[in-house]
């Protein structure tokens, strides 16, 4: 069974490098000015927060980069990209990256995990100022019962 009632929040006080909306929800990761020679990592960016009557047993993060242009610009961006959480990047190279799953962790009602973004620019500098649309899809799944 999937699930998706979750709220996504700022976890800094400044609220750096998110966007919100009036309820204060994130509604994007603002990553302006970054160095396209290195490596930026942004910890603690984001607090996914269950808002369901029922447990969630994994959450899983995919980017998504919107662009009819080439294969090519949309795989190196998927590439440069990672999602941060407990101090690892836990995604990198495209593809799914999973919390919670087989670790025996759950996210219970009203509890709340927090993950950042990392963005390895050193080989894809170009990816600044290419106009691609990158989203990142959160899913909350809970664990069919037997």
């Amino acid at each position: 069974m999937v699930v998706s009632e979750l709220s996504l929040t700022s976890e800094r006080d400044d609220g750096a490098y998110v966007e919100v909306d009036g309820a204060g929800q994130v509604t994007a990761i603002a990553l302006d000015g970054l160095n396209g020679a290195a490596i930026s990592r942004f910890e603690d960016l984001v607090r996914i927060t269950n808002d369901l009557e029922v447990t969630v047993d994994e959450l899983d993060f995919e980017f998504r980069v919107t662009d009819e242009d080439t294969d090519e610009r949309v795989r190196a961006a998927e590439e440069s990209l990672g999602i941060v959480y407990d101090g690892t990047n836990i995604h990198e190279g495209g593809g799914v990256a999973t919390i919670l799953d087989d670790s025996g962790e759950e996210l219970a009602p009203g509890e709340f995990e927090v993950f950042g973004v990392e963005v390895d620019l050193r080989d894809q500098a170009t990816l600044l100022d290419s106009g691609l649309e990158i989203r990142l899809l959160l899913t909350a799944k809970q664990e069919e019962e037997p």
